[in-house]
């Protein structure tokens, strides 16, 4: 059932993304709710998730199996501060386009899953009375 699973988990996540902050008004609504947060980057220790991301560029040419760097900033710090800076100006849209690839992916595996369930429901009928 290792299908099912994966289905039900990625219909899980993908519900989270999509309703995320009515899940977290609603779990923070409480009176005496007095710190709260939610956002890209903003404490580590709460992270609902994390990846490491690079740009990255490069060129080789026929002949050579070396390859070298074509784009570089100056100030690289400051380039990734600009990208958190737009990831959580860009927050809602970027949780939709996850839902809706999550749900996706859910939906890609609902027949290897119901494959699954069938060949279950043939090992538990030979069972017998």
């Amino acid at each position: 059932m290792k299908d099912l699973e994966k289905v039900k988990v990625l219909i899980t996540d993908g519900n989270i993304l999509k309703n995320y902050r009515e899940i977290f008004a609603d779990k923070t609504k409480a009176k005496n709710c007095d710190k709260k947060g939610m956002g890209f980057d903003t404490d580590q220790r709460f992270s609902a998730f994390s990846c490491s991301i690079h740009f990255d560029s490069w060129q080789g040419y026929y002949g050579d199996s070396g390859c070298s760097r074509v784009i570089s900033f100056e100030d690289s710090k400051e380039v990734s501060i600009s990208f958190i800076k737009y990831l959580k100006g860009h927050e809602s849209e970027i949780f939709d386009w996850m839902a809706k690839d999550i749900l996706k992916k859910a939906s890609d595996l609902k027949e290897k899953a119901l494959l699954e369930i069938e060949e279950d429901i043939k090992i538990l009928e030979s069972i017998g009375g």
